[in-house]
């Protein structure tokens, strides 16, 4: 998704922010979980992958470019295999050439 707005410390210097939200979908292990957002609060662990995809992406794409805008990318785990975030950042490194002129 993407807004035309920034975070408050970003107003007015020309730039642009990309964060991260991720989440395990409820059957992405072989016992069904709850989602996080719904308990009201979300668990260290998966704060910790956000950070890192968010100051991942941020540190391939020049972010005067993104203009004043936030891009958000949801990242949802399908399959709890424990290679998802891995290959996520893979892949995420892999297509730093995002076409954001569009907005």
């Amino acid at each position: 998704s993407v807004e035309k707005r920034v975070p408050p410390f970003l107003r007015g210097e020309g730039k642009g922010w990309i964060t991260a939200e991720y989440a395990m979908l409820p059957r992405a292990t072989e016992q069904r979980n709850i989602r996080e957002s719904s308990k009201g609060k979300v668990a260290g662990r998966t704060m910790e992958i956000q950070r890192l995809i968010g100051r991942s992406l941020r540190a391939i794409i020049d972010l005067e470019k993104i203009g004043e805008r936030t891009i958000w990318v949801d990242c949802d785990v399908i399959q709890a295999d424990g290679e998802q975030e891995q290959q996520l950042l893979q892949e995420l490194l892999l297509r730093q050439h995002w076409p954001v002129s569009n907005y």
